[in-house]
């Protein structure tokens, strides 16, 4: 958008300077040289005055881009801290889990070992 609104208002200054010169080598000396003043000068204070309104615009839609994505990076921010506190949420109940699964496995096979053989382990391998 910001590239359009520069390129038209430059494309606007360049066809009326071209304009004026144009006027100039056609009307050389057909013309009341303070009219032509006076033409060339308005046409001046026109293109100032464009360049101002397209400069305020481009301010206006600078300063809305630039807190659209201050928003977006505020969510994305926020959803990821979310995302990485339910992973690492996750990850503890698995462990849990698999800690549980373990001491019940280790609780059947002591219980499987027969009395008096020790530490003698009753699975080989």
């Amino acid at each position: 958008m910001i590239v359009i609104v520069s390129v038209l208002s430059t494309l606007g200054v360049v066809a009326m300077l071209t304009a004026i010169v144009v006027a100039f080598n056609k009307l050389k000396g057909k013309v009341d040289v303070k009219a032509f003043d006076t033409a060339i000068i308005s046409a001046f204070n026109e293109i100032d005055e464009v360049k101002k309104e397209n400069g305020r615009s481009n301010d206006i839609i600078i300063r809305d881009l630039n807190d659209n994505l201050r928003d977006v990076h505020q969510i994305l921010n926020t959803d990821n801290t979310e995302l990485r506190d339910g992973i690492y949420k996750e990850l503890i109940d698995i462990r849990r889990f698999i800690d549980s699964r373990c001491d019940k496995l280790d609780n059947k096979i002591q219980t499987l070992t027969p009395a008096g053989e020790g530490d003698k382990p009753l699975i080989k391998g």
